[in-house]
């Protein structure tokens, strides 16, 4: 993330939704919270992975959406070929932006 930051990017897609890890880093020891909090100040869109374990789930507590709270950070949840809502997804989870 901090590379595509670098490169001034517009959009960042975060294919994945997971559970909050403590004090989690990288081998070169960089926090998925200090690079999301760099492409937020940036103003850089961010997609990511509606949580797996919806429609169990009422508060959406998975990284990155625990990691910073901002404008620019949007939940997406899953289609079908003919662009309905995937059966897992509940019609009333409200916790994907789109």
């Amino acid at each position: 993330m901090k590379w595509a930051v670098s490169q001034e990017v517009d959009i960042i897609s975060i294919s994945w939704a997971i559970e909050p890890l403590e004090d989690c880093k990288d081998k070169r020891g960089i926090a998925p919270h200090d690079a999301l909090t760099l492409a937020t100040e940036r103003n850089i869109l961010l997609f990511y992975a509606h949580p797996d374990t919806a429609p169990e789930l009422t508060v959406n507590t998975t990284s990155p959406k625990q990691l910073v709270a901002a404008e620019t950070l949007f939940c997406i949840g899953a289609a079908m070929e003919d662009g309905q809502r995937r059966c897992k997804i509940d019609k009333t989870d409200d916790l994907c932006d789109l």
